[in-house]
């Protein structure tokens, strides 16, 4: 064990998440000697993260710990084509009635607190419009119960709002009172969505799952929760603000498409819910959150000039300071690599710096990500000035100021590099397949010349689907360096 890193890790831990972690593992060692062995025949063909499978029964560890997640979380019982339509009830029930049977309470891993919370959402949904029988209440009361001991408190952020989202549904629909757990939903949104609308953990995915989850409540909870609807009108202005023309999310952090509902979607069920939802805006900056959307002619860009995420829970956090994506007449033409999966050399690689349009010094991170969802040191912003046209932020990332300036002109992008110190730098541009023909050229730094690498790269459309782009990348000793985007004709 590297124990610096363990320290540098740990020390931002909160004395709630440190104790939880500490009994999570007692429940764990007193808990698994009462479970009864998983069903291992197979169940009907699944297509999660864009893999297909049939798992041999509801535990096939063949299969990403991920995939055998999502089997549980019975999301095949709504879709994303239209505000809460059902799957087919008799197919639906008779998997819920198949779960139950082969699911012993607390068998893993679909006894495990995220998975359940999202299949007790799951359940009361369609509940709503379908029959229960007392066998499924009886189930859904068992899996709230055990839901209620063994609340993610270690973990806290997304998932702790999961949890609660969880509670308060099922209780509703159990018709006991949810008072204690709406009051401790309530104070976790006002810690995690910040005054700009962002929330705290600074992925555009993840708030994009807690803002349906607020309209879900809203929907099923009513007026007894009417202080819901002005953070879904702040959450709201920031998605949109952080979506593209294409419709897809900035892939900031971890983030991916196809995870959450579309922005379209969200909008026609906040309208629904009566949440204003107005347009992107040609300039918006989130200055609690960090980020900044910039228009100019045909360019829309995003800037990450934020904080990594909270500092107790920077789970999803990758070594992206000051990174940024760029669109060009509707198609997203710089990216990030966004994120395919959450284990193994692949997600190592997607989190690091390597991975990102940052500068990167001496072959480090400006952020110390390791393991799947850990961060030891981490980069934080000395300097922020946001304003139309142009961004200018530094970070203390690599124990030296590394700044950057951005200059957004309808004939293209300038960005340059500020690094106070010298070392073996290197800057990165991830270029999609659709900037060979976008009428765009690089310049300046990137243009041809010495010092100037380009070589394919893939990067992350979605959870387990890869496109090929380039990466362009140069190498430099610190101190200033100009590079261009601009239209090839100007």
């Amino acid at each position: 064990m590297n124990v610096g890193r363990f320290c540098r890790t740990v020390r931002w831990l909160k004395p709630r998440q440190i104790w939880y972690q500490v009994w999570r593992r007692v429940q764990r060692r007193w808990e698994i000697r009462r479970l009864a062995p998983t069903a291992k025949h197979e169940l009907p063909a699944f297509t999660f993260l864009n893999l297909t499978a049939t798992p041999k029964g509801w535990n096939d560890t063949s299969l990403d710990l991920l995939w055998r997640y999502n089997l549980h979380y019975f999301d095949c019982l709504v879709t994303t084509s239209a505000p809460l339509p059902l799957a087919g009830e008799p197919s639906a029930r008779a998997l819920i009635e198949r779960w139950i049977a082969e699911n012993p309470r607390g068998g893993a891993p679909g006894w495990d607190p995220y998975p359940t919370s999202l299949r007790i959402a799951n359940w009361v949904k369609w509940l709503e419009r379908n029959e229960p029988t007392p066998h499924q209440l009886a189930s859904l009361a068992e899996q709230v119960a055990w839901l209620e001991r063994h609340v993610e408190w270690h973990l806290m952020a997304n998932h702790l709002l999961a949890n609660l989202k969880a509670l308060i549904l099922g209780s509703r629909c159990l018709g006991r009172d949810a008072t204690r757990w709406l009051r401790l939903y309530r104070a976790q949104l006002d810690e995690q969505v910040l005054p700009d609308g962002g929330h705290f953990e600074r992925s555009v995915m993840y708030h994009a799952i807690v803002l349906e989850d607020v309209l879900d409540v809203m929907r099923l909870c009513g007026t007894d929760v009417a202080w819901l609807k002005p953070i879904a009108v702040r959450m709201f202005r920031y998605l949109v603000n952080l979506t593209g023309p294409d419709g897809k999310i900035a892939l900031f952090n971890d983030a991916a498409d196809g995870i959450a509902k579309p922005t379209a979607w969200l909008r026609a069920a906040a309208r629904a819910l009566g949440v204003e939802t107005a347009d992107a805006e040609s300039f918006a900056d989130f200055p609690r959150t960090g980020y900044a959307r910039l228009t100019a002619g045909d360019f829309v860009l995003f800037v990450d000039a934020a904080p990594i995420g909270p500092d107790y829970q920077p789970g999803h956090a990758h070594a992206d300071t000051l990174t940024y994506e760029l669109y060009y007449k509707g198609r997203k033409v710089v990216t990030d690599a966004g994120t395919s999966e959450y284990r193994g050399a692949r997600r190592a690689f997607e989190r690091s710096a390597a991975a990102h349009n940052v500068v990167a010094v001496d072959g480090r991170d400006s952020s110390e990500v390791w393991s799947s969802h850990r961060v030891g040191a981490r980069a934080r912003i000395v300097a922020r000035t946001v304003e139309p046209g142009r961004i200018v932020a530094a970070h203390d990332g690599y124990g030296i100021a590394v700044g950057r300036e951005f200059r957004l002109s309808p004939n293209g992008l300038t960005v340059v590099e500020q690094v106070a110190g010298t070392g073996a730098c290197v800057t990165r541009v991830h270029v999609t397949s659709a900037f060979a023909d976008s009428g765009l050229a690089l310049g300046g730094a990137l243009g041809d010349g010495s010092g100037r690498t380009d070589e394919a790269f893939e990067y992350a459309v979605a959870f387990g689907k890869l496109e090929k782009g380039r990466c362009v990348a140069r190498r430099f000793g610190g101190g200033d360096l100009e590079y261009t985007i601009r239209r090839a004709d100007t």
